[in-house]
């Protein structure tokens, strides 16, 4: 399947403020700064602070999984290495395409936030999940991941988090 068609017509939508809101929104992405964030205020909060700890412990297995033994598995080119002459508009990201660390992160924090069974984390998790898309579209947007990079990071990214938000629900976490 060839996925350069779909890339190529999103290049329709640039624009410099569009430039300037996706290379923002790819730099929030960037190892999953944004989650990583969202799970130490988690910690710092003594009502939420085994949350914290299994979504700070969630994204850093997707991590060791995504980016420690997947994408060298597959080491997939990426878009625009394909593309001669293609000039990308962020830092050229290091390692292989496949899957998508951003999707990755971001679906792991989002699956973790709706199946924590924290009540306030379920009414943030739309925000997150507008968020997740929005990072997971800005790697489509500079030409660094193919669609199915993405769909590959959102569904192990989602499996992870959700493992971990149930794990967190579990009797055995009650000890950490």
């Amino acid at each position: 399947m060839n996925e350069l068609p779909l890339l190529d017509a999103i290049q329709a939508l640039h624009t410099p403020l569009l430039d300037s809101v996706m290379a923002f929104l790819t730099q929030i992405g960037n190892f999953g700064a944004v989650w990583a964030l969202f799970a130490c205020c988690l910690f710092l909060r003594r009502s939420t602070r085994r949350l914290g700890l299994f979504m700070f412990l969630a994204l850093a297995a997707e991590a060791l999984v995504c980016s420690g033994i997947l994408k060298h598995a597959f080491a997939r080119p990426r878009p625009f290495t394909l593309v001669p002459g293609f000039e990308l508009l962020i830092p050229q990201p290091g390692g292989s395409s496949f899957p998508s660390a951003h999707a990755a992160s971001s679906f792991t924090a989002l699956f973790f936030l709706w199946f924590s069974g924290h009540p306030t984390l379920r009414r943030i998790a739309p925000g997150a999940a507008v968020l997740a898309l929005l990072i997971s579209f800005s790697r489509l947007y500079f030409y660094v991941h193919f669609p199915t990079d993405i769909l590959a990071g959102a569904v192990l990214g989602g499996a992870i988090g959700y493992a971990a938000a149930k794990l967190g629900r579990s009797g055995v976490s009650k000890n950490f």
